[in-house]
């Protein structure tokens, strides 16, 4: 029986980065090769979101 950590293997990652810069889509995506560290970063806009409902 296979038990999830939560700890995921690095090597099991796959990024993409946009090779128009923000412009990119779907097509200009490319993979990077031999990623070696990775950080996230946070832009500090907030977006509130406001869901449609049917009633």
């Amino acid at each position: 029986m296979a038990m999830n950590t939560g700890v995921y293997p690095v090597y099991e990652n796959k990024f993409k980065i946009g090779t128009r810069g923000r412009a990119s889509e779907e097509g200009d995506m490319a993979a990077i090769a031999e990623l070696e560290t990775f950080e996230v970063s946070i832009d500090g806009n907030t977006v509130e979101w406001s869901p449609m409902e049917r009633g």
